[in-house]
């Protein structure tokens, strides 16, 4: 299964969209290893537009199997989540990938500190967009793939200006491609 993501260029590709040469940069090349532990499908992460070596926020996107995960395990899990700090909102939408699931709260994460590598607690914003997809040649008796869409950004600010990229984000996931096996989501770069 294959899906398209559309995305503004703000937005600086790390796994699954094209090959990297070296290291990158500072805080992209921890970001980079942390999505390639999780085997993100594909990730990115949001530059500011103050300053475009700062990272505001992250996203990654994974394409599971019906035997790996389902969208309502993965909801389950985002709403018992122990470092959650808030409730969890949610709503279901339609997308152009189908019916989607968002949800959203606060969490407390461990993170070292850009100057000394302490860890210090950050309160961040997760949302977690999920859908089950089932491909056209599978029929209705085929388990459905799962999609998420997934990201972290620090709460209250820039949680407020990156979560509506994010949403953006699942509102650009498509369809593209059918396949026995998952495959990095094709990109289109578009505006700002």
């Amino acid at each position: 299964m294959r899906v398209t993501l559309r995305h503004r260029t703000a937005w600086r590709t790390l796994i699954g969209f094209e090959a990297h040469d070296g290291p990158l940069p500072g805080a992209l090349q921890d970001i980079h290893d942390l999505m390639e532990a999780q085997e993100v499908t594909a990730g990115m992460a949001l530059m500011s537009d103050d300053d475009p070596a700062l990272v505001v926020g992250w996203a990654s996107v994974f394409v599971l199997a019906p035997e790996a995960v389902t969208a309502v395990d993965l909801r389950s899990s985002f709403d018992s989540h122990p470092a959650a700090v808030s409730s969890t909102t949610a709503r279901t939408q339609h997308t152009p990938l189908g019916p989607a699931r968002r949800q959203s709260h606060e969490r407390a994460v461990d993170m070292p500190s850009d100057t000394t590598r302490v860890p210090r607690t950050v309160v961040m914003t997760h949302v977690l967009w999920t859908w089950s997809v089932t491909r056209p040649e599978d029929g209705d008796t085929t388990p459905p793939w799962t999609v998420a869409l997934s990201s972290e950004s620090p709460s209250p600010h820039p949680a407020d200006a990156v979560v509506p990229l994010v949403d953006e984000l699942a509102l650009g996931l498509t369809l593209d491609d059918t396949g026995p096996e998952p495959t990095p989501p094709t990109l289109q770069k578009e505006g700002p």
